[in-house]
């Protein structure tokens, strides 16, 4: 089992450059930096962090961002700048689950999705600001390296797959924590409205969903509350990229100011959207 967290180029042997290149033209990770490059500024390394954030779940964009780092493919500051807005929920959890299985609503799984890509889209813009230029010094050495050394998507996410191993054990034992914690805290007497419609949903979130569904409030603020949290991931997201971020310095407490403002974007726009067209 790998511990380190790098990943590690892949040397390809009996194949002409241009051949290989031309074969693994669909996979190779610089497909998709015409694309992200564009949209977020930022290294064609960086492409796969976009790729697993978005749709891997938590906290596969974390454990991409940090595994890029240590690999020396990207700067310090441009991780930390994915990790702003790389780290987010599993597509197949909001579609099954939320929509499908609480909701009951198959009409809201897409444009719930295009939400909250959307929401995490926009606050990259904002966010970026903050993180100046994150392209490293060494960035022509490393693009010279990646395109010498060719890797495909598939080799990348194996890799990562692979390393992300001792990290599910970790992560399964934080959500057996939170949901015990959340147990006991439902236990408390109280009826305040921010305490049992904020503040408990936000501990975990596959149990907040639920509490959340079954709240009394009319159907777009719930709607909204449910995004708003799928967005920021839960008390218990953090704690699994944390482990993630570790032997890093990434700062924790940007990373939470940065997804709560994001949770609040994706809930007004959940808003607008089911007061307007339901």
């Amino acid at each position: 089992m790998v511990s380190n967290g790098s990943s590690h180029p892949v040397s390809v042997h009996g194949y002409h450059r241009s051949a290989y290149r031309k074969q693994c033209s669909g996979s190779n990770i610089f497909s998709l930096h015409p694309v992200t490059g564009a949209l977020f500024q930022i290294s064609p390394a960086s492409s796969l962090a976009v790729l697993t954030g978005f749709f891997c779940g938590y906290p596969m964009g974390a454990r991409t961002s940090v595994s890029l780092v240590k690999s020396g493919y990207i700067s310090e500051k441009e991780g930390e700048y994915l990790l702003s807005f790389c780290n987010n929920t599993s597509p197949m959890f909001v579609i099954s689950y939320v929509c499908m299985q609480t909701l009951k609503r198959k009409d809201l799984a897409l444009i719930s999705l295009m939400i909250l890509v959307s929401s995490s889209v926009i606050c990259s813009f904002i966010f970026r600001n903050f993180y100046g230029r994150t392209s490293t010094p060494r960035a022509s050495k490393i693009m010279a390296d990646l395109a010498s050394k060719p890797e495909t998507m598939l080799e990348l996410l194996d890799d990562c797959i692979t390393e992300s191993c001792e990290g599910i054990v970790k992560i399964g034992g934080y959500i057996i924590v939170c949901s015990i914690a959340l147990a006991l805290l439902k236990e408390i007497p109280c009826r305040n409205l921010i305490w049992c419609n904020l503040i408990l949903p936000s501990i975990e979130i596959t149990a907040g969903i639920s509490m959340l569904a079954n709240s009394r409030f009319f159907f777009p603020i719930r709607y909204a509350l449910m995004m708003a949290l799928i967005s920021f991931g839960g008390i218990c997201a953090v704690f699994q990229t944390r482990c993630m971020t570790a032997k890093t310095d990434f700062s924790m407490a940007r990373y939470i100011t940065e997804k709560l403002i994001t949770a609040l974007v994706t809930s007004l726009l959940s808003f607008a959207f089911v007061t307007l067209y339901r």
